[in-house]
């Protein structure tokens, strides 16, 4: 990728960062009300983008992109707390000593 390309892209992604933090951050807030979780996920979409300046090029709506791409990293998120607080339930308590309704949640 040349200079000129990079510094295109760079431009672009700052663009939608002013443009759509924002939104993003509400929007982030109505699937997860962690805000501290919405403002890292937000902040990992943009890393991921501009790790990968070529994916830049190929959005042709950086609004659909965005709050797809923020969707998805806060349910990755939430399901990999899930599955850590899960695992430490888990080595917190034997399966002998849950309570019927922690084995339903845990299962």
């Amino acid at each position: 990728m040349s200079y000129q390309q990079e510094e295109l892209h760079l431009k672009k992604l700052f663009s939608w960062y002013e443009d759509y933090f924002s939104a993003l951050y509400n929007y982030g807030c109505k699937i997860n009300n962690d805000k501290e979780l919405v403002k890292d996920c937000i902040q990992d979409v943009f890393i991921y983008l501009r790790v990968n300046p070529q994916l830049i090029a190929d959005i042709r709506n950086p609004k659909t992109y965005l709050y797809t791409a923020l969707r998805h990293k806060i349910l990755q998120e939430i399901k990999k707390q899930t599955n850590i607080n899960a695992y430490k339930f888990g080595l917190e308590h034997s399966e002998k000593e849950m309570p019927f309704e922690a084995t339903l949640v845990v299962e």
